[in-house]
């Protein structure tokens, strides 16, 4: 049975992803800049509060 803490991890782990996969559609799509710029500050926020932690090396 899983923790409170865990789910919540786990609840942002999947947020992440679908941010990154958000991000990855929008810039395969060429969507406009600002929508690009908005997802890229969206999983800045999210990695600065320490979501994950691998983020910033395997993506940007």
């Amino acid at each position: 049975m899983a923790t409170g803490a865990s789910t919540a991890q786990d609840q942002a782990e999947r947020v992440l992803a679908q941010i990154e996969a958000a991000l990855r559609i929008a810039e395969k799509v060429a969507a406009p800049a600002e929508v690009i710029e908005e997802l890229r500050a969206i999983h800045r926020r999210l990695h600065q509060r320490g979501l994950r932690y691998d983020l910033q090396s395997s993506f940007f």
